[in-house]
C-alpha cells in the first residue's frame, strides 16, 4: 500500500485471522536529511517507551526540503503515542507479498533491529575492528582506529617487530581478502617513543611491515585534520610522524570551509635523508625480456637508491615497456622479478640502522611521459610504477621512492638542490617533489626531499571477524 505524499499521523488497516496490529504514519520534513533524522530518532525513542516500533520509512525530496515518512506499528490497543486520537483500525500480519521496490526500500532504510547497547553486546562474543580508508592518488590506506592489540611502548623498530611476531592476525584480516586484497595498504598508530614526534605510525601490506610510506604520510595527515581526529590550525598544521625509517614532518595547508570545519588543501612531508646506494648494476632477471641499450649489454642498469626503504629503478625502455595501465601485468611480473633479484644478489646495508636493510621493491620509470599512450601525466617530469612487497602494485607514484628517485638523480648529476620534480604514477595522478638541501647518512652524501600531495576519505568501516568463519581470517589469491 502506498504511503500519503503528505501526512503527519494517519491509520492503515487489513484483516486477518491472526494478530492485529495498530498503525501511525509519521513524516519529518527539514532542509537537511541530517535534521529530519535527528526529529524521527527523539520521536522514535517516545514512541518505544509506549510499545510503537517504527517498521518502514522512505526518503523523498519535495523543492529545498528532505521528508522522512516512517510508519510506527504496535501490537497492543496502545494509544497513539504521538498524542493523537486511538487507532481503530487493526494492521494485521499477513502473508500478502510485498513488492519488491518496497522489500528494498525497508532492507536499505530501515535501522539495525537492535540498538548501540545491543550491538555492543554482541560485539562482545565477536571480534570488531573499524578503520577509517582513504586514498592517496588512487592507493589505498586503511587505518585500524579499533580493535588492534596493545603494543608495547617500545622504540619504534622494536614495536615493529612486535607487531609481527603478535599482531599480524590483524594485518592478515585487514589486508588480504575477504575484506582486503593483493594491492591493500594499512596503517597503525601509536604513542610516540620519541620526544620530538606527535604520533608513531606503522605501515602494513601485503607480505608485512614496510619501514616509510610517503603516499600513507600525506593520506593520513589530511584525513586525520578534515576528520576532527587531529587540532587543526590555519594556515597550515604540522604533524610529526615517528617512522621504523626516522622523523617524517608533514605540513598541511589548511583552510576553513563552508561549516567551519577544516579543509586541507594540500600536504606536504620532508622525507627522511636519501641517498643512491649503488649505480649502474648490471642484472638479468629471471624471465624478463631485454630491449635497447639492455639488449646490447645484456643485463637491464639498475640503480639502488634510499627514501626510507630501498628500491631498484629501471627505464621501462630497456623492458619494451610504457608505464600505462594497459601494461600492468608485464610491468607487475617484471617489477617483481627485478625486486627478486635484487634481494638476491644486492642485500643493501643501511648505513645506521640495519633494521632498515633490505630491498623493498623496484620503481620502473618511464622518462617520455609527454608520449603516454594513454595521455595521463603527459605534463609529469616522470612516471612510474613502483612494485613492492609480494609483488604488490601501487597505484600512486610512491611518496618514499620520489625522494629516493631525487638522491638518485642528484647523485647522477640530472638534478640539483631547488629542483623540482613531477612524478606522475600509473593512475596518472603526480606528487610533486623538490630537492631541499645535502646532508649526510653515514659516510653518503645525502639529500632532503620535501614531497607534496592530496589525499582523501573513501570511508568508515566497521569490520566484523566471526570465528565460524573459515576464511574470516583472511586469504590472498595471486
Amino acid at each position: 500500500m502506498g504511503l500519503p505524499e503528505r501526512a503527519t499521523r494517519g491509520t492503515m488497516s487489513r484483516t486477518s485471522a491472526k494478530r492485529s496490529t495498530s498503525a501511525v504514519i509519521r513524516t519529518y520534513a527539514a532542509t537537511d536529511r541530517a535534521s529530519a533524522e535527528r526529529s524521527f530518532l527523539r520521536e522514535r525513542q517516545q514512541a518505544a517507551s509506549r510499545g510503537w516500533e517504527p517498521k518502514s520509512r522512505r526518503w523523498r525530496s519535495e523543492g529545498n526540503e528532505h521528508v522522512l515518512t516512517v510508519v510506527f506499528e504496535s501490537t497492543t490497543e496502545a494509544a497513539d503515542p504521538f498524542g493523537g486520537e486511538t487507532p481503530t483500525q487493526a494492521l494485521p500480519q499477513t502473508q500478502t507479498q510485498t513488492p519488491a521496490r518496497s522489500r528494498v526500500a525497508e532492507i536499505t532504510d530501515r535501522p539495525l533491529p537492535w540498538s548501540a547497547e545491543q550491538a555492543r553486546e554482541r560485539d562482545a562474543s565477536r571480534v570488531v575492528v573499524e578503520t577509517l580508508d582513504l586514498h592517496c592518488a588512487g592507493e589505498p590506506l586503511r587505518l585500524i582506529r579499533s580493535g588492534y592489540p596493545t603494543v608495547p611502548q617500545l622504540p619504534i623498530d622494536e614495536r615493529r617487530a612486535w607487531v609481527q611476531e603478535h599482531a599480524d592476525h590483524v594485518r592478515h584480516m585487514l589486508m588480504y581478502e575477504p575484506r582486503g586484497h593483493r594491492d591493500m595498504y594499512g596503517a597503525v598508530l601509536l604513542p610516540p617513543h620519541r620526544e620530538d614526534a606527535d604520533i608513531a605510525v606503522l605501515f602494513m601490506h601485503n607480505a608485512g611491515y614496510s619501514t616509510m610510506c610517503g603516499h600513507g604520510i600525506i593520506a593520513l595527515t589530511q584525513g586525520l585534520i578534515e576528520e576532527g581526529l587531529y587540532p587543526a590550525t590555519t594556515p597550515t598544521t604540522v604533524i610529526r610522524w615517528e617512522t621504523p625509517a626516522g622523523l617524517v614532518t608533514a605540513t598541511a595547508e589548511v583552510s576553513v570551509g563552508v561549516g567551519a570545519e577544516p579543509v586541507v588543501n594540500s600536504v606536504r612531508f620532508v622525507n627522511v635523508p636519501s641517498y643512491l646506494h649503488a649505480e649502474g648494476l648490471v642484472m638479468r632477471p629471471r624471465g624478463v625480456r631485454l630491449f635497447g641499450a639492455a639488449a646490447e649489454r645484456k643485463g637491464l642498469s639498475v640503480q639502488l637508491a634510499y627514501g626510507g626503504a630501498y628500491y631498484g629503478i629501471v627505464d621501462v625502455a630497456e623492458l619494451g615497456m610504457r608505464v600505462v595501465p594497459d601494461q600492468i601485468e608485464s610491468l607487475t611480473r617484471a617489477g617483481a622479478a627485478i625486486t627478486e633479484a635484487l634481494r638476491r644478489d644486492h642485500t643493501p646495508t643501511h648505513p645506521t640502522d640495519e633494521s632498515l636493510g633490505f630491498v623493498y621493491g623496484t620503481i620502473l620509470i618511464d622518462s617520455d611521459p609527454a608520449t603516454s599512450p594513454d595521455g595521463l601525466g603527459v605534463d609529469a617530469t616522470i612516471r612510474n610504477v613502483t612494485v613492492f612487497a609480494d609483488a604488490e602494485v601501487d597505484r600512486s607514484p610512491c611518496g618514499s621512492g620520489t625522494s629516493a628517485l631525487l638522491a638518485a638523480r642528484h647523485a647522477l648529476g640530472a638534478s640539483r638542490v631547488g629542483d623540482s620534480l613531477i612524478n606522475a604514477g600509473i593512475t596518472g595522478e603526480a606528487f610533486a617533489a623538490r630537492i631541499e638541501g645535502t646532508t649526510t647518512l653515514g659516510e653518503h652524501e645525502a639529500v632532503l626531499t620535501v614531497v607534496q600531495g592530496n589525499g582523501y576519505v573513501t570511508g568508515h568501516q566497521r569490520f566484523v571477524i566471526d570465528e565460524r568463519d573459515p576464511l574470516g581470517k583472511g586469504f590472498l589469491l595471486r
